[in-house]
């Protein structure tokens, strides 16, 4: 017989496991090992199998999964294909409610009742989510970017039941360093691929801090056309046309508050995960500018 939650919560050691999994996260190497750690963390919590989302909301209001990983019996790649390749993330009420919330709740205390979003949750419950735990994980300014942890079990009313606010404290531990990795990769590729230095850096930060083309080549001692060149070079490399795109991308990916030697280990990092190609019009004019 299955032990029940409470009772898997309820040993001595249960928090000490689960923190000796959460502490390796961000030392893990590449996806592989995640996924590793993931598995790992999901055992420790005492859930038969997990997923972890990281979707980022356009302005047009459509959902990207960047990110979607997943351990446990059951949980069958297919399944993680068949809903990227769907609708899915944009009609996923459990992914709706990691943008709009921040506390771990047991899914089926939502309310849903669009048949989209009501199809997906049978969909999930048929590969092994019965019972369904959600951890959400935001971040600073990032607002349309959320990760959400999803633990399940086979077993109806497992979440449910007693055990599950201690849970809750751990859960959140795992699904924030998650985060945080996935965050460090996206920082790294952008300082990758826009080919980043200190001065761009510098330029992003009084960008950011309101100063004008002028006052930066004064505060910096070089032409105004060197800044432009700059501004546009970095904006070209990673598909964007604005200033105000390019330094909100910055500021969401941690850049700003990024010290120069912390910069010089990003580049000294092996490269980062591909992004997926972003569709960009193309342009020979300069970014934006004052």
């Amino acid at each position: 017989m299955q032990a029940s939650l409470a009772q898997r919560v309820s040993t001595p050691d249960y928090i000490a496991r689960v923190h000796e999994v959460v502490e390796q996260i961000p030392t893990a190497c590449d996806l592989g090992a995640l996924t590793s750690l993931l598995s790992a963390g999901v055992q420790a919590l005492g859930a038969e199998r997990g997923v972890f989302y990281s979707a980022e909301r356009s302005d047009a209001g459509l959902v990207n999964c960047r990110l979607v990983l997943a351990c446990g019996s059951s949980v069958e790649p297919a399944w993680v294909h068949r809903y990227l390749q769907s609708q899915g993330p944009g009609d996923d009420p459990w992914l709706s409610y990691a943008f709009a919330q921040t506390e771990p709740v047991v899914a089926s205390r939502l309310h849903v009742m669009d048949p989209k979003a009501e199809r997906l949750i049978a969909w999930a419950r048929s590969n092994g989510f019965d019972s369904t735990a959600l951890v959400p994980a935001h971040s600073g300014l990032d607002r349309d970017r959320v990760s959400l942890l999803c633990l399940g079990s086979d077993h109806p009313e497992y979440f449910e039941g007693p055990g599950f606010d201690r849970l809750r404290l751990c859960a959140r531990n795992l699904a924030a360093e998650l985060h945080a990795w996935w965050l460090g990769q996206l920082r790294t590729e952008v300082i990758t691929n826009a080919r980043l230095r200190s001065v761009d850096l510098a330029l992003l930060r009084m960008e950011w801090q309101g100063y004008s083309t002028e006052a930066m080549s004064q505060k910096l001692r070089v032409s105004k056309a060197s800044i432009y060149s700059r501004f546009r070079r970095m904006a070209s490399r990673l598909g964007l046309h604005r200033r105000q795109d390019l330094t909100k991308l910055a500021a969401e990916r941690g850049l700003l508050h990024l010290s120069n030697a912390a910069l010089q280990e990003s580049v000294e990092l092996p490269m980062p995960i591909p992004m997926r190609p972003q569709a960009a019009e193309k342009s020979d004019s300069a970014p934006e500018s004052r």
